[in-house]
């Protein structure tokens, strides 16, 4: 939470973020947006919580508020990343990194909409530094950044697996066997450089990539 309270800066008196002002901010897990929700309102943001286990009816309220300026953060899943076109935010974060490429772009995709600028930062573990190497770089050469994203993640998995392998060669049930480690990853998260976005029709692309940022979409 260090990060973000950095990335934010302090609460104004009408709970918006002094230093990024209006946002969605996205999170991978109702756990993690529940989480997040709770803590930028106990410390005087005006947070609003949109996900999947919020009653239909309370959702609704809660996004109408972040609509009509009475909260000034929604704090969210994927479930806002796509479909949501009256947000009208300068700004995305990304608290946890998007699982996939294509997640990416569609949260990228909540800012810079109808030929407005917007800007796009993310949060990042050691668990997410395959995706993110693999989004800059397409973004680089200019080629399909979610294609990109899709070959990475299957190159990790298929590495994982063989490392899972090799510290597991005992099959259950001969002899008892040893159990594979788990991944152990910092829970510490670092922030990239913001990405300006820009403003356009249609569906997300991504913008231009850069030595030390993770590069936003056009909504």
């Amino acid at each position: 939470m260090g990060a973000l309270r950095d990335l934010l800066g302090p609460a104004d008196t009408d709970g918006r973020p002094t230093l990024l002002g209006r946002l969605v901010l996205f999170c991978n897990s109702q756990q993690s947006a529940r989480f997040v929700d709770h803590t930028l309102s106990e410390e005087g943001f005006a947070t609003a919580n949109y996900h999947g286990a919020i009653p239909a009816n309370e959702r609704a309220a809660n996004y109408e508020d972040f609509i009509d300026n009475k909260k000034h953060i929604l704090v969210t899943t994927d479930l806002a990343a796509r479909g949501l076109d009256q947000l009208d935010v300068g700004h995305v974060v990304q608290f946890d990194f998007a699982k996939s490429a294509a997640d990416y772009v569609h949260r990228c995709g909540r800012t810079a909409r109808a030929g407005k600028p917007g800007e796009v930062t993310c949060l990042v573990t050691k668990h997410d530094t395959d995706l993110v190497r693999a989004i800059r770089d397409a973004q680089k050469k200019g080629t399909d950044l979610v294609a990109a994203g899709e070959a990475q993640q299957k190159v990790s998995k298929a590495r994982v697996a063989t490392e899972l392998q090799v510290a597991n060669p005992y099959k259950p049930g001969r002899g008892g066997g040893i159990d594979a480690p788990s991944a152990a990853f910092p829970d510490s998260r670092g922030i990239s450089n913001h990405e300006p976005v820009e403003g356009g029709r249609g569906g997300a692309r991504s913008g231009r990539g850069a030595r030390g940022r993770v590069g936003g979409g056009r909504g």
